[in-house]
């Protein structure tokens, strides 16, 4: 018992030294409206498949700290940094409130690309966030390219994953996500001019063609962030030997 209050104390340091209360209560104003709008989804008849998927991204807003009361040691998701979980709300926000129950997908042309291609940025830094967790005694050891490599990579793969689990959902549940009977964003097929027997195809593809540029521009930004802060911290090493050498 002694045991897990330590761990307790230790997380919510940890909680507290990453997170700042503006985070915080961004983490809890999306959990009220999911909840709120996962009541009202039942309350007004939607669709099964509309208040399976709210009542979900509900619980996944609640489960996802949980896993860091579990030992570091043997678990990777316990040492994954806390803003991760700010990622999870603001996808959650625009994918499920937004998109799903605000209708953002079908009121706002090519909504959902934008939305595949924010994800490819911002999971660009959970990808490296991932790598660390994954090998946190070689974390210091990653210079500049591997760092970018891991974080770009881990990205492009979570836009084929979110590819496959639409495609295994629509089966199991019968419905719709990956868009196959219906015709593709105006604006789309205008840059693209796609075959009409392409169509069938178009939202998986525009849907991984979005997560792979904005891995790219994610690699890109994450990169010139890691550089900025590699100079820096070779600027404040030369700097207290230039201190030490005064003393």
């Amino acid at each position: 018992m002694e045991k897990l209050k330590n761990k307790l104390r230790f997380e919510l340091k940890e909680l507290k030294r990453e997170i700042g209360p503006v985070e915080y209560a961004f983490w809890w104003l999306v959990r009220i409206l999911m909840f709120v709008g996962s009541v009202d989804c039942m309350d007004s008849g939607d669709t099964g498949h509309l208040i399976l998927q709210m009542w979900a991204n509900t619980a996944l807003l609640f489960v996802l700290p949980e896993f860091h009361i579990l030992p570091r040691k043997w678990c990777f998701f316990a040492r994954l940094s806390h803003h991760n979980q700010t990622v999870a709300a603001l996808m959650v926000l625009l994918t499920s409130y937004l998109g799903n129950y605000r209708d953002f997908y079908g009121d706002i042309e090519a909504f959902d690309f934008y939305v595949h291609f924010f994800s490819g940025i911002v999971c660009v830094f959970v990808g490296y966030d991932l790598a660390k967790a994954l090998a946190p005694s070689s974390k210091d050891k990653f210079d500049t390219n591997i760092k970018t490599i891991s974080g770009f990579g881990l990205s492009c793969f979570a836009a084929v994953f979110w590819e496959i689990y639409e495609f295994i959902f629509d089966a199991i549940m019968t419905s719709n996500t990956q868009g196959h009977t219906v015709t593709p964003e105006a604006i789309l097929v205008n840059i693209i001019n796609p075959h009409a027997d392409q169509f069938p195809l178009f939202d998986t593809m525009t849907d991984l063609l979005a997560g792979f540029l904005g891995a790219v521009v994610g690699g890109f930004v994450f990169r010139i962030i890691l550089s900025a802060s590699d100079k820096k911290k070779k600027a404040e090493k030369t700097e207290e030997k230039k201190v030490a050498v005064t003393l």
